[in-house]
């Protein structure tokens, strides 16, 4: 401690060892049925090392195909995904992804390999063989020992202690059950998991070595030049009596018999030092304030002592942190020497010092340090920004450096991936997507039988119904969503207790029957710009798109045209059904609608051969609640009231070219480099509270 060398005598509790949790850990993984939380704690402990597994591999696999736990749950969604690969391997990002989950299958299957011989109910001498055989077979005395550091004799003492704890525990199960009962893995794991949590181990002291850490109780007969007694606060030391259960006998004689051994064993630690005796006491934990020990109050009143406050250390360093801390403040030779002399990158320390305070004197200026990297670039690296000036963009990524450029940078140019765990539950982007697919196959199906919802009753509703709910059981079925939890999110889409009508669907449906005002579905899912393929796998007439000067790519929902004066309008659906303000879109951060419009008109324009204008925007919201499901126009002016229909042309003009300026000033931005912090006064709602990057954002030390 502080470079000090010591010696515990204190007995460590066996349930805290590393190599024992990693043991049963391992053991858990069999007992929870390849739980993903267990596989991953006993192989990144240190002591189970397997070579051939990649767990960064299978952490990817299990993320992506939602597996949280099952073992044949794990085969069977690895197996179906490389299935889905084979038919549709493509290009070189299905490749990497058959290959994550090829090699997520193969470890799974040697984890489980190892844990074969647990597997089925076993005799206590045979569970006793194969647990002495797992830990020999996963080199975790070789693995202690290669570990090194100060911790090999502890870790050995522990492993040690594990064996004949279990040793000890099985000789007491042949006794009560015999030689031949077999028992299940959680019989064991359940009493190993109690056997541990009541075991303690210590390592061997060593003679004169350093100084020795004990209790008040075990001073007895030992002699030292210099005693602390610390932690002299009422409830330590004295320590409260506890009663026992079983055997309490007279509380009042007991706790007073307590008190006396408490302060015999005080009195004792008294008389066990030559040259000079230290007292210390915390005042307070956390927020609550201790009171002083009555035992230091009573002696403070018998003999003369001295008092040594922190004002006698101010000048004094203990530590390494502690001069780093000191080097930040003040830069002197003197620290710097001993801080080298500790094999400590002074040079990078002094460079961080210098950042921040040109940061701090130059709030906002267009330096590297503020994300303004462009002048910091070799001419190797300004000519692979310029590059993005021919790149194909999506509305996400162009939206993405409108709200932050430091967190495009991080995401789209870094690559950085933050850490994911998988959940069972669908998200709201799964639910979205399937959502989609099933109402785009439910128009296609529609149009070809020449069924128009609009003011449609009687049978051709009925046709329509059948066909809407036959094509979500499809779906539904094929996206696998077997999790109990997403029981819930599987009602909502079919019918609550099978009842169509308590349905999202069934909301869709009367809402798609009410009178649209000439405006018929034509286009459902339609991709434009490099997007090769939109939703019927056909590829899309419109394969080069540009806004101004910057080539841009996506795929609108559906695109509803009036055929009496070829006016359109954008549907976007929303699970949400939040609509973006007029003030986003006229600041240039929700860039979607403004620039579907402009790509349907072309996209119309290019498939039915006939120009067209934009009657206006609208959200979809597909939020299962009656009063917040169906359209909702997205107002695209600040002027209040009706508008003609030549106002509503202009205004969608105004804002489609807002949009446009935005995008190309927003890319001319990344091709030189400029990725500071967000400006916007409401970052934090755009996008700082639920920006995963915000760990590695100096964006609070702003606020």
């Amino acid at each position: 401690l502080y470079g000090i060398p010591f010696n515990l005598t204190d007995r460590y509790p066996l349930n805290t060892s590393q190599p024992v949790i990693a043991v049963i850990n391992f053991l858990e993984i069999l007992e929870n049925d390849f739980y993903y939380k267990n596989i991953f704690r006993a192989l990144t402990g240190g002591f189970i090392k397997l070579e051939s597994i990649d767990l960064s591999n299978l952490l990817r696999a299990s993320v992506n195909l939602k597996i949280i736990s099952g073992f044949n749950n794990w085969k069977m969604q690895l197996k179906d995904a490389l299935l889905k690969k084979d038919d549709d391997d493509e290009d070189s990002l299905q490749r990497f992804e058959k290959r994550v989950y090829e090699k997520a299958l193969t470890d799974i299957d040697n984890i489980s390999k190892i844990l074969k011989p647990f597997g089925k109910k076993l005799t206590i001498k045979e569970f006793q063989q194969n647990l002495k055989g797992l830990i020999h077979s996963l080199d975790i005395p070789l693995n202690i020992l290669k570990n090194g550091g100060s911790a090999i004799e502890k870790n050995t003492k522990a492993i040690s202690a594990f064996l004949e704890t279990v040793d000890e525990m099985l000789e007491l199960f042949i006794i009560e059950h015999g030689n031949e009962k077999q028992f299940p893995l959680s019989f064991y794991l359940d009493n190993l998991r109690t056997a541990v949590t009541a075991t303690r181990y210590n390592i061997k002291e060593k003679p004169g070595y350093g100084v020795q850490v004990t209790t008040l109780n075990e001073i007895r007969g030992l002699q030292f030049d210099y005693l602390f007694i610390s932690g002299l606060c009422d409830g330590d030391l004295p320590t409260r009596y506890q009663p026992e259960i079983f055997f309490s006998g007279s509380y009042a004689r007991k706790e007073s018999r307590h008190q006396t051994e408490e302060r015999y064993h005080f009195y004792q630690a008294l008389c066990s030092w030559n040259n000079k005796l230290y007292f210390t006491y915390p005042q307070q934990e956390v927020k609550k304030e201790l009171a002083r020990s009555n035992y230091l109050t009573e002696f403070l009143s018998l003999f003369k002592t001295g008092e040594k406050t922190k004002v006698l250390f101010e000048d004094c360093v203990y530590s390494i942190d502690e001069l780093l801390n000191i080097f930040g403040q003040k830069q002197t030779d003197e620290i710097e020497e001993k801080l080298v002399e500790n094999n400590i990158d002074t040079e990078l320390i002094i460079g961080s010092i210098k950042i921040n305070e040109e940061r701090s004197s130059n709030s906002g200026s267009e330096s590297p340090f503020e994300g303004y990297i462009g002048s910091g670039l070799s001419n190797e690296e300004k000519l692979h920004l310029e590059e993005f000036k021919d790149r194909e963009f999506s509305i996400s990524q162009l939206e993405t450096y409108a709200k932050c450029p430091f967190k495009y940078f991080a995401e789209r140019i870094l690559k950085l991936e933050p850490p994911e765990e998988p959940a069972e539950e669908i998200e709201s982007l799964e639910l979205g997507s399937l959502l989609h697919n099933i109402l785009f196959k439910f128009y296609a199906a529609i149009k070809e039988k020449g069924i128009i919802l609009d003011g449609a009753s009687g049978s051709d509703l009925q046709i329509a119904e059948d066909i809407l709910f036959a094509e979500a059981l499809r779906q539904i079925t094929d996206a696998n969503l077997s999790s109990p939890i997403n029981f819930f999110e599987k009602e909502k889409i079919l019918g609550i207790k099978g009842d169509r009508k308590k349905s999202l669907l069934y909301l869709f449906l009367m809402e798609e029957q009410k009178s649209g005002a000439g405006f018929i579905p034509w286009f459902f899912e339609i991709s434009f710009g490099g997007m090769k393929k939109d939703a019927s796998s056909t590829n899309s007439l419109l394969t080069e798109f540009t806004a101004g000067n910057t080539r841009v790519r996506g795929k609108i929902d559906r695109i509803d045209l009036r055929d009496e004066d070829k006016k359109f309008k954008v549907i976007d659906y929303k699970l949400s059904g939040k609509k973006p303000s007029f003030d986003d879109m006229n600041r240039g951060i929700s860039l979607q609608l403004p620039l579907y419009m402009s790509a349907a008109s072309a996209l119309i324009k290019a498939q039915l051969n006939f120009d067209t204008a934009a009657f206006g925007a609208e959200i979809y919201s597909l939020k299962f609640n009656e009063k917040l499901f169906g359209k909702f126009p997205v107002r695209l002016t600040e002027k209040s009231g009706e508008l003609s229909e030549t106002e509503i042309e202009n205004s969608n003009n105004k804002i489609i070219k807002i949009c446009v300026d935005a995008i190309n000033l927003y890319v001319k931005l990344i091709s030189e480099g400029k990725f500071n912090l967000s400006t916007l006064h409401d970052r934090e709602k755009q996008v700082c509270s639920y920006c995963n990057f915000r760990s590695v954002c100096r964006i609070q030390d702003i606020n």
